[in-house]
């Protein structure tokens, strides 16, 4: 049996943007409140692993919120900072991820590419700490509604957690690495 979760992910519902690829690319503080741009308090290093379409997540705010990133600004030949879809103020924390686009990175090999595949046909397994309602859309690009059990897994695999019934802790999204 293959080992679960060997890859883990904060999951922030959202009625649009799917759940990202675990393992931040880029995390720090915001170092200045200019409305939908996120520039870094250090930019060192440069945020040059980050695409157009990538996720963000503003972890000072409560809910935590999740955008994309729209637009990469340049000074000379590195990016200093983004353009998203979610408002920042000075300090907010802020973590950025690959998206699961089509494309957005070739595999370097065979074994990158099946984990690829895996993981760009939404295939997220989700654990729930707490007894709730979950709403969302699966790896099929089906809509459910499932009550969770406290301490238990999603039986299937998801794509996008759209809701979570008021009171619920923070849902963790995994994946298999091996």
């Amino acid at each position: 049996m293959a080992n679960l979760g060997t890859a883990t992910i904060p999951v922030i519902p959202s009625t649009s943007i799917n759940i990202p690829r675990p393992g931040a690319i880029q995390s720090g503080a915001v170092s200045a409140s200019d409305a939908n741009e996120l520039t870094p308090e250090a930019v060192s290093p440069y945020l040059n692993e980050v695409n157009v379409g990538d996720t963000v997540y503003n972890t000072s705010v409560s809910p935590n919120t999740v955008g994309i990133v729209t637009a990469l600004n340049y000074t000379g030949a590195n990016i200093t900072s983004v353009d998203t879809t979610i408002a920042w103020t000075s300090g907010n924390s802020y973590f950025i991820y690959n998206s699961y686009l089509a494309g957005s990175m070739p595999p370097a090999s065979a074994v990158e590419a099946e984990i690829l595949e895996n993981q760009g046909n939404g295939q997220i397994g989700i654990y729930s700490a707490s007894a709730g309602v979950i709403t969302g859309v699966d790896s099929n690009g089906n809509t459910f509604s499932y009550t969770a059990v406290a301490g238990a897994t999603l039986p299937f695999f998801v794509s996008r957690i759209n809701t979570i019934a008021g009171g619920m802790t923070a849902l963790v999204g995994f994946v298999n690495n091996d």
